[in-house]
């Protein structure tokens, strides 16, 4: 059995895979669990700043497996769109002096489309956005304020009819907001956060 995007949650530099299936290439620890509460070891390791490795954890299905990991987080859902215009180039934005893909929360009862058409137009200032169909979701964990989450982020091919210019929402620290042709789209996803580049760069075509 492959991987879904389901089946893997991500951290800054590492991810944790829940299930059978194409081992990652690289450093990784497995683990076989059998019991609910031995999840909550696996959560601390990989929650743990010294980690440096993928985990790969058996034992139970997949699904109940994420389950259980999910319980240790405070669940966050987001949304976002890789938007490509008509000349073939990708919206990027760069916050934090780090390549990125406009995203955010949803608000509360708002649906994954209408949020990402909201959060990808008040982060660039692009208008005229059409979603054109749904992409997979990407699953990433992080601390804030002592407290730990779990964020599912919703994704969405789009599109505009025309180039653009585009405005940065400062307010949300984004300094630059650029269309990049496919070559230097691919580029920027690498350099990009682990989650994006592994799950969204086969949409980048």
């Amino acid at each position: 059995m492959g991987f879904t995007e389901k089946h893997i949650v991500f951290n800054e530099t590492t991810a944790i895979y829940f299930g059978e299936g194409v081992l990652p290439s690289g450093d990784f620890r497995k683990v076989t669990i059998n019991k609910k509460k031995e999840m909550t070891g696996v959560a601390q390791k990989f929650l743990d700043p010294e980690n440096k490795a993928d985990y790969v954890v058996t034992g139970m299905p997949p699904k109940k497996m994420f389950r259980l990991f999910r319980k240790h987080f405070k669940y966050v859902k987001a949304a976002g769109g890789i938007v490509k215009n008509p000349a073939g180039e990708y919206l990027f934005i760069r916050r934090f002096n780090i390549w990125d893909l406009p995203k955010g929360k949803l608000k509360k009862k708002e649906t994954p489309g209408k949020g990402a058409l909201r959060e990808v137009m008040e982060e660039t200032g692009v208008k005229g956005l059409k979603i054109e169909k749904k992409l997979a979701n990407t699953y990433h964990v992080y601390t804030l304020n002592g407290k730990n989450y779990l964020k599912k982020t919703h994704w969405f091919l789009m599109s505009v009819p025309e180039k653009q210019n585009l405005t940065p929402q400062t307010v949300e620290e984004i300094t630059e907001a650029k269309w990049l042709e496919r070559e230097k789209s691919l580029a920027a996803l690498k350099e990009s956060y682990r989650s994006l580049h592994d799950i969204l760069s086969p949409f980048i075509r």
